[in-house]
């Protein structure tokens, strides 16, 4: 980007040049030749503005594209505040709200894998139901699956939440 704003000014100047030149110049030959030279620098002039305006697109759209990726990470950081690696039977981790509410929303597991590696809001999805020892959690974005024996957990401040699912 800076060589074609030295261009710019380069042209600029080689025209300013020539416009200077012009008084001196004694016949229309002379004349003709100055008025081509002028023009060939004016289309030089205008590719590399040309040039630095796309240069300048390119840097606002890599400009805003950072932006939204700040929004994301500091929208993330917010997220994973709310969540705590949690084990559930020994050797099997999900993500769960610290602070469990009785809303709906609240009561779901975070894949570990997508919540640590893809920064995903990916919620285990009970695969196996009814009257079987094992309950099957599946997530639906990475395919993982936890299998424990009781799918009630004991929260962070000692309460249980049942898996109404």
């Amino acid at each position: 980007m800076l060589s074609e704003i030295t261009s710019a000014f380069a042209s600029i100047k080689a025209a300013n040049d020539i416009l200077k030149g012009f008084s001196v110049l004694k016949t229309e030959a002379a004349v003709n030749e100055k008025a081509i030279e002028l023009q060939s620098i004016i289309f030089s002039l205008h590719n590399h503005i040309s040039s630095l305006h796309s240069s300048y697109d390119e840097i606002v759209q890599e400009k805003r594209n950072l932006e939204q990726k700040i929004m994301d990470i500091e929208k993330w950081e917010t997220t994973k505040q709310k969540y705590i690696l949690k084990e559930l039977n020994p050797g099997v981790f999900a993500y769960v709200h610290k602070e469990p509410k009785e809303s709906v929303s609240d009561k779901h597991w975070y894949c570990a894998n997508c919540f640590n590696a893809e920064q995903k809001e990916s919620i285990l999805q009970n695969r196996v139901r009814g009257e079987t020892r094992n309950h099957v959690y599946a997530c639906p974005q990475c395919g993982d699956k936890i299998e424990i024996g009781n799918p009630d957990y004991e929260m962070p401040d000692g309460g249980v939440m049942e898996s109404t699912w």
